[in-house]
């Protein structure tokens, strides 16, 4: 994968994760709750939010499916994606 492409991807990995971690703290769930209903590891839903792991689809769909939104939702995070509150201290 060229540089531009690599750094496009991460980029998007990242924003992705950003996503999911907004959603899940917008319903005040725990990455543990998350973790069970997606049948993903703990470990695996931390590095999904944190940018650091790149997701199978199947693994996308699942994170997506516990947080209440489709696929499609989940991966929107260009400049249309429909915007997330923070829920209110």
């Amino acid at each position: 994968m060229e540089n531009g492409s690599a750094a496009r991807v991460e980029s998007i990995v990242q924003r992705v994760g950003q996503r999911a971690r907004l959603l899940r703290e917008a319903q005040g769930l725990t990455l543990r709750e998350v973790a069970a209903r997606s049948g993903l590891g703990l470990g695996a839903v931390s590095e999904i939010e944190n940018g650091k792991r790149e997701g199978r689809i199947g693994s996308y769909e699942r994170l997506a499916s516990s947080l209440g939104v489709t696929l499609a939702s989940l991966l929107s995070v260009g400049p249309h994606a429909r915007k997330v509150r923070r829920p209110a201290a």
